[in-house]
Formats: structure tokens, sequence, C-alpha cells
């Protein structure tokens, strides 16, 4: 799963507090009926094994992506939106994940994550936790 946003989560307090405005009798004829709490769908997903991979837009959700994807094995970067590198984040991140998930059912998963970045990451480094890409075709 990823997670694209420049706020953080609403706790149960902010969710209640917005919800008051329309009222529960409002909410109950929506979709939206159930109310959702973050913390609550964070447990879901770790129970199913979903990873979620979170970019923040804006450095006030930062603290808060990281929480996410720590508690559900995903990865946390910031994304540009404003800026090409945004794309070869996303890019690089989705492909690796459908490699990683496709490579497991023969025990390949990392073989097939190493090949693509040796051919098409031109640097992959970690620093502080942050993933940095670019992407080259290392033939050329």
């Amino acid at each position: 799963m990823i997670l694209i946003g420049d706020a953080p989560a609403n706790t149960q307090e902010d969710v209640i507090f917005k919800r008051a405005s329309k009222g529960e009798n409002y909410w109950s004829k929506t979709r939206f009926a159930k109310m959702a709490v973050y913390s609550k769908e964070i447990v879901n997903l770790q129970q199913n094994n979903v990873p979620i991979h979170a970019f923040y837009v804006a450095g006030f959700a930062k603290r808060n992506f990281q929480e996410i994807a720590n508690l559900t094995g995903g990865r946390c970067e910031p994304l540009d939106i404003n800026s090409s590198a945004g794309a070869v984040t996303l890019t690089n991140l989705v492909t690796e994940v459908l490699l990683s998930n496709i490579g497991q059912q023969n025990g390949k998963g990392d073989a097939l994550v190493d090949a693509y970045r040796n051919k098409f990451i031109k640097s992959y480094n970690n620093r502080g936790g942050r993933n940095i890409f670019k992407i080259t075709d290392n033939n050329s």
C-alpha cells in the first residue's frame, strides 16, 4: 500500500471533532458511517502483513508517516512533487516491491531487486534511513 500526503493522519480526537460539524446522523447515511481511526487500521494491516510505504510531501507529516511505515514494515521517504525526482522515487519503490513479491514465490526476490538496481539505479545510498535513487541504464 502506498500512502502519499502532506499532513499526519487524524487522531481519534481529530476524527470525532471533524465529524461533529455535520453530526453522526449525517455520517450514518454515507459510506463513512463507521468511523475510521488510523491507529486501529494499522493493527488490521499488521495482522494481514500489509506494508505501508509512506511518502510525505510536507515535513509536517514526516514523523507520523515514519511511524506508520515502521509499524507495518514499509518504507518512508520524502516526495518532492515539484521535481521529476519524485516520480523516480515512486517508480523505484513500486518496481522493487513488485519484483520482491514476484521473486518470493521462488526465493529470488532479493536477486531480482538487486538486478534492477544494478541495471537502472545509478546510485543507491542509505543515508540516515533515506534512500537516494537516480535512474540510469548502466548499459549506456
